[in-house]
């Protein structure tokens, strides 16, 4: 009878560990889905980053070949349209 109870307990927290165990490795895995998400998203954004800064330097080379007014006599961002 007790040899029979010891097994039981014995049985349940193997299952009890097994659980645990398993409980562990999802939240690793979640973890390691998470920061791979967030290292795309990261690389994604500093993509975005450089192609933007690359537009801003090839319109101000452009505005500086073209003989645009220079950023000091520019007129004022009012809302006013002037042509």
């Amino acid at each position: 009878m007790w040899l029979s109870i010891v097994g039981a307990v014995l049985a349940l927290l193997t299952t009890i560990a097994q659980g645990f165990g398993s409980l562990v490795s999802l939240i690793r895995e979640s973890n390691l889905k998470k920061q791979g998400k967030e290292e795309a998203e990261n690389a994604l954004l500093k993509q975005e980053t450089e192609v933007l800064g690359k537009a801003i330097e090839a319109r101000q080379e452009a505005r500086i070949a073209n003989g645009a007014v220079p950023e000091s006599d520019s007129l004022p961002d009012d809302g006013y349209r002037r042509d």
